[in-house]
């Protein structure tokens, strides 16, 4: 299992691929689609990664909610995983894709800090991309 992570993660990056991200949208108000918005749109404006819409397809897949907190603010949450390829080749023909937890935070947004919460948040799914590869690469050794 670890091997297979491992050579999805360290050869997309090898490549110059970039990493499939699956975004799940749990939005209920519209701040918190504002904030997911934005966020889409670095990632899909990233050198090293882009999104995709099949969650099976997806490297690391990203659950993201909110509700709305007051007219000008939301308060959000967001859970990184990444697939089960042990439970994936054990039973091939489940078409569920079980998942893996990594991280997740939860935070208030106003809405005039949308950009840079948005941008934080790419920033901190580089970080636990960066931090997962490393891992792997060392594991291998």
């Amino acid at each position: 299992m670890k091997r297979i992570i491992l050579f999805l993660i360290v050869f997309t990056v090898t490549i110059n691929c970039k990493v499939p991200i699956y975004i799940y949208d749990g939005t209920e108000d519209t701040i918190g689609s504002s904030l997911l918005y934005q966020f889409k749109e670095r990632i899909r404006t990233s050198s090293s990664y882009e999104i995709t819409y099949i969650e099976g397809d997806a490297v690391i897949n990203i659950r993201f909610s909110s509700i709305k907190k007051d007219t000008y603010s939301t308060v959000y949450s967001i859970i990184w995983t990444i697939p089960n390829f042990y439970a994936t080749a054990i039973y091939p023909n489940n078409k569920t894709t079980s998942q893996m937890y990594l991280d997740n935070t939860f935070g208030y947004c106003g809405n005039i800090y949308i950009n840079e919460t948005a941008q934080n948040l790419v920033v901190r799914t580089d970080k636990l991309i960066t931090a997962l590869t490393k891992i792997f690469q060392n594991l291998n050794k």
